[in-house]
């Protein structure tokens, strides 16, 4: 048991450096540690093996968020939150597997594999999941430092070259920490230390002044949690505070204002929707917001998560759906299996899941 829960719990430490722990100065010691062991390893199948428990350890913890729907109605769809997590966390884990698994696969071992082998293929890796089946770029290694100075390296590399960089850097640290040799530890000391000092500078650059008369967005948010969004109690509440937050004074004239995602409680297709009163509030500027809507298609009543555009005289003026959906959120993952069983998506308020 103890051999099983090692990588899991390793994977479980290294995903405290994801928002909301941030804990980089925990994770890329347990990082190293990881590719140290699994350098080790001598065969696909171990490596493989090895590969996925830590991946599921890193899902566990960074995918928790996704037991939150579950909650809004616990007594109905409680159940379901811990196999959603298992299940979102060993598809994170076959990504891990396949990076130490291609490792051992090509023959890489000892420092070859620790520093270069596992840190390119998990890399890859980690491009295959941001794209593959639509993409899920959720825990990106990179993502480590993003509330650090270093993230600004991705200004440069971009979030997957700041991974491969990072695994690399990593994986040399552990080699130096297993064999006791100074120089790979010191000099991943020194890139830290340089790609931190860096990251401050840039920070601290002036912001360049724009040539163009700057333009003012009005971000808005209710504060309306989950399970009260949709509770007939509170609905109209949550509207009039977007409201009034809309329309309250400030400064300067506002230029644009911003609404949270499905912001209303009615559907953007209603034709007694009150798009007036918004851009009586927006005084002039267009409001975007997200709302949900339905459309008719083949005997098939279908909802969309939608982002609106409302212009200064109240009119829908242009739409975009929503088409990268969140997983049992707002649309469920093999959905004729969970139909006959009467689980529907558990944030989307019409249908069994946005489309």
């Amino acid at each position: 048991m103890a051999k099983f829960l090692i990588p899991v719990a390793a994977g479980a430490v290294v995903a405290l450096g994801q928002a909301p722990f941030g804990l980089f100065w925990l994770a890329i010691p347990a990082l190293a540690f990881v590719l140290a062991a699994g350098g080790q390893l001598e065969s696909r199948r171990a490596a493989g093996w090895f590969g996925w428990r830590v991946g599921l350890g890193v899902g566990l913890v960074t995918f928790v968020w996704i037991v939150e729907p579950f909650l809004v109605n616990a007594a109905r769809d409680g159940w379901l939150a811990p196999f959603a997590l298992f299940a979102m966390s060993s598809g994170m884990g076959l990504f891990w597997a396949l990076g130490f698994w291609m490792a051992r696969h090509v023959g890489a071992a000892g420092r070859i594999a620790t520093v270069l082998a596992i840190p390119a293929y998990l890399a890859l890796a980690e491009v295959l999941r941001s794209y593959a089946f639509s993409g899920f770029p959720w825990a990106l290694t990179a993502y480590l430092w993003i509330d650090t100075p270093v993230y600004q390296a991705a200004a440069f590399l971009g979030p997957h070259g700041l991974t491969l960089a990072t695994l690399m850097l990593s994986g040399a640290l552990g080699y130096g920490a297993v064999h006791r040799r100074f120089m790979p530890v010191a000099v991943c000391g020194l890139v830290f230390v340089g790609a931190y000092g860096f990251g401050l500078w840039q920070l601290g650059r002036p912001i360049p002044e724009h040539p163009t008369e700057p333009r003012i967005a009005r971000l808005i948010q209710p504060n309306a949690s989950q399970k009260q969004k949709w509770d007939p109690a509170f609905m109209p509440l949550f509207f009039e505070r977007q409201l009034e937050l809309t329309a309250a004074p400030g400064d300067a004239p506002v230029d644009l204002v911003i609404w949270p995602e499905v912001a209303v409680p009615f559907l953007l297709n209603d034709k007694s929707a009150p798009f007036e009163r918004i851009s009586t509030a927006a005084k002039g500027a267009p409001v975007v917001l997200g709302a949900q809507r339905l459309e008719q298609a083949g005997g098939e009543l279908r909802a969309f998560n939608s982002l609106a555009v409302i212009s200064p005289a109240g009119q829908v003026t242009q739409i975009y759906d929503k088409h990268h959906l969140v997983p049992f959120g707002e649309y469920i993952p093999g959905r004729r299996f969970f139909d006959r069983v009467g689980v529907s998506a558990l944030t989307a308020k019409y249908g069994t899941g946005y489309t």
